[in-house]
């Protein structure tokens, strides 16, 4: 769990919990995701201002459960991240989506090495939205990724070279491979549900 500032941390399946310090009131995480394989390993992704910056997209990483957290900011515009995935079968490959201000436009980033270095591979076709919202990678395959913006969902069979839209369904702010079965996999928002049982290429919309 995250605050302003800082990151909640329980050890006690959360009944209670303590707050780790990531820097300043400036900073804000909006996720956080384990690394698979890796006890005690996650990262956060937000925005932060250091000095008179802009707030900008940051990334934490904790090694220890999240005791302490290093962090680096990966793009120097202004910007910032909202969702992070890494692959099960491949903890190196990581994707991470946001937004880039002035003017606004969907960011995704991709690291192929566990996150030393980004780099923007942001679909051609998105860049006349408004905002990316959620990535995720499939836990078996990490060359299949989606990726959803303000107005489409889109989906990539080449870890992130080309794109294909697969739902025009606007705002799927969440979207999550099952780590059991890769190939089903859910998206939602806006007060949809949308279910695909072939890992991403085809999607319909559950009643709920």
């Amino acid at each position: 769990d995250y605050l302003r500032g800082q990151i909640a941390r329980s050890t006690d399946m959360g009944w209670t919990w303590s707050g780790i310090s990531i820097g300043g009131s400036s900073q804000s995480v909006n996720d956080i995701c384990s690394v698979p394989g890796s006890p005690g390993n996650a990262w956060a992704v937000g925005r932060a201002k250091t000095g008179s910056t802009s707030l900008r997209a940051w990334f934490w990483n904790t090694s220890d459960s999240g005791l302490s957290w290093g962090d680096d900011d990966m793009i120097t515009t202004s910007s910032e991240v909202f969702r992070i995935s890494v692959c099960t079968s491949d903890p190196s490959r990581l994707f991470a989506a946001g937004k880039m201000n002035g003017p606004t436009v969907p960011l995704l980033l991709c690291s192929a090495n566990g996150g030393v270095r980004w780099t923007v591979q942001t679909p051609v076709a998105a860049l006349s939205d408004s905002i990316g919202l959620s990535v995720a990678v499939s836990p078996e395959n990490p060359l299949i990724v989606l990726f959803s913006t303000r107005h489409n969902l889109y989906r990539s069979a080449d870890g992130a070279q080309t794109w294909t839209v697969v739902s025009s369904e606007d705002w799927l702010r969440d979207i999550e491979f099952s780590q059991t079965h890769a190939d089903l996999v859910f998206a939602g928002g806006n007060g949809a549900v949308l279910r695909s049982s072939n890992a991403g290429a085809t999607w319909t919309r559950e009643t709920v």
